[in-house]
């Protein structure tokens, strides 16, 4: 009986270690399992931030796309003035350099012509400057 009763205590206590690791298990699992939501929520969260990041890239890019655009609809349209002020301004040369063909001397027009082109000279590396493209 005595082997019995300590047989008994010791199934008892193996009984109790069990339920006892069955309990930290469990316990453990869900620790885990809470582990796992947070994971997930924070995956989530990343994800909309990611989304967010591309979405806000995207709009940045298409933003410069239009000022670029409109950049060169306002680089065209100066150039296209500036095409017809030189028509008009190469019309008066040739009408001044007509008169003066017939009315003064040579060196008077020749001069004349060289002021000219010293003039339209400065004129165009004014625009070389003024055509560099934006920065981005």
């Amino acid at each position: 009986l005595e082997v019995f009763r300590q047989e008994s205590s010791k199934l008892e206590k193996i009984l109790e270690e069990q339920q006892q690791d069955r309990d930290q298990y469990e316990d453990r699992c869900t620790q885990l399992e809470d582990e796992l939501v947070a994971l997930q929520i924070q995956h989530e969260e990343e994800k909309d931030r990611v989304k967010q990041d591309i979405l806000t890239a995207v709009h940045a890019i298409r933003s410069n796309d239009e000022k670029s655009e409109s950049h060169l609809t306002e680089k065209t349209a100066r150039l296209s003035k500036e095409l017809l002020l030189q028509k008009l301004n190469f019309k008066k040369l040739l009408g001044t350099i007509k008169k003066d063909v017939t009315g003064r001397d040579k060196t008077a027009l020749i001069q004349f012509i060289d002021d000219h082109i010293t003039t339209i000279s400065l004129s165009a590396e004014e625009e070389e400057e003024d055509s560099q493209p934006p920065l981005p």
